[in-house]
């Protein structure tokens, strides 16, 4: 293990390398004196970023914008390959995970001179969610500004909640577990309460967040599978499976139609899921459905914190020009009107004050949950750890394994990649 990883952090630092030797090819400066720098952005951000370019260029006559539209789904490729060949930008669309793995290679310029100066003043760390400002960051140093956010709620269906008793959305994790149950009484067979997926090692960190034990501690690079509240938590996770209160990777059903018809009346989603059941709605006209903060746990009810960030290339010949644009798409004004443009929720906590977002019922619920969500850890062995989470959470809920037993052996191999072996 300890030779994979140092075979794949050796390949990354050659290829950043060879664009830290190179040209990048925004390294240009036209005959009327415009430098242009040159934006990778990715899937549909990157499809409507161009619509900022004009009146970015207006209020900044020096900079010329070159925006490049990337699918997320190639980008995280596209980066290193273009970096082989020579070619690579000045502006970086990232999610948090990927702020981690490239400024451990020293792939990014640090930022951190910027924050709070006077020269740019949108760029402050204390403006923006504080779990935003942390996936902006690599060792406690600023690698990324925050651009837009976005977390997890509950999604209910508030007409069958209230037939089993639940005017409001469950409060607690005990009090989601039994609406689940209620929900599988009054459904019957081939109905579920609430929605989970094994492949997905989101959910056995936001309930053990819940119950206020990091799975990772980044800062001390330590694995906590093996604590008491982390095999609750899981064993909590996994008794919906075991008790029939979510579907099995056997069960494939669309989880809107699954939604609509009351076969799956909970699930956790984000803020792309509002508009889908809006038209969802407006279609069948059969149901009624809204939105709340997660349940809470023994702690608090912290969900998961996602989003993008934009970071600098170490490399870029453009570092103010770069720095320029960042601190425009930080300024709340522009944060507001780039939600109008493309749904993207303000990662500035001033942002909300704005109408069309603190008057937004359902939005206003992303806002309460925002002030209750953390990244992932920000370590570059994230993805390997993950893998095997995947693994354990497939052993207990599909082969029956024991959670204990599991956590334990888990710990040992999280914590054997965390030290390198």
């Amino acid at each position: 293990m300890k030779k994979t990883i140092t075979m794949l952090m050796i390949s990354l630092l050659l290829v950043l390398s060879v664009l830290g030797g190179c040209s990048s090819k925004s390294e240009e400066t036209s005959t009327d004196g415009k430098t242009t720098i040159e934006v990778w952005a990715m899937g549909d951000e990157g499809k409507r970023l161009s619509g900022v370019v004009k009146d970015f260029e207006a209020k900044n006559p020096k900079i010329k914008l070159k925006v490049t539209a990337i699918p997320w789904d190639s980008a995280h490729d596209k980066l290193v390959t273009a970096a082989a060949a020579k070619e690579g930008p000045d502006v970086i669309q990232l999610g948090s995970s990927w702020v981690t793995e490239f400024a451990a290679a020293g792939g990014l310029l640090d930022l951190s001179k910027y924050d709070k100066s006077e020269e740019y003043p949108n760029i402050n760390s204390d403006d923006f969610f504080a779990g935003a400002s942390e996936g902006s960051k690599y060792e406690g140093k600023l690698y990324s500004v925050p651009w837009y956010v976005e977390t997890r709620v509950l999604y209910y269906r508030s007409d069958l909640l209230a037939q089993v008793g639940y005017k409001e959305a469950p409060k607690t994790q005990a009090e989601l577990k039994d609406a689940a149950e209620k929900l599988v009484k009054l459904g019957g067979k081939g109905h579920y309460g609430l929605d989970l997926a094994i492949a997905d090692p989101m959910y056995p960190q936001v309930f053990s967040w819940q119950n206020g034990v990091d799975l990772i501690d980044s800062k001390n690079r330590k694995a906590n599978f093996n604590d008491p509240k982390a095999i609750s938590s899981m064993e909590y996770y996994a008794s919906f499976f075991k008790e029939g209160l979510a579907a099995g990777p056997d069960v494939q059903i669309d989880i809107t139609q699954a939604f609509a018809d009351g076969i799956k009346p909970m699930y956790i989603s984000g803020p792309w899921m509002i508009n889908i059941m809006n038209d969802a709605k407006a279609t069948t006209g059969e149901f009624e459905w809204n939105i709340a903060p997660l349940p809470a746990g023994d702690t608090d009810n912290t969900s998961y914190l996602g989003g993008a960030g934009l970071s600098v290339s170490a490399y870029s010949d453009n570092p103010k020009e770069a720095i320029t644009f960042i601190n425009y798409m930080a300024d709340p004004e522009v944060q507001v009107n780039w939600y109008k443009t493309a749904n993207g929720l303000p990662a500035v906590t001033s942002a909300w004050e704005d109408p069309s977002l603190a008057d937004d019922k359902i939005l206003s619920v992303f806002r309460e949950q925002l002030d209750h969500a953390k990244v992932p850890p920000m370590i570059v062995e994230l993805e390997s750890i993950k893998q095997n989470i995947i693994k354990m959470v497939e052993d207990v809920v599909v082969g029956g394994a024991d959670v204990k037993s599991e956590m334990k052996k888990l710990e040992q191999t999280a914590q054997e990649i965390l030290d390198g072996k």
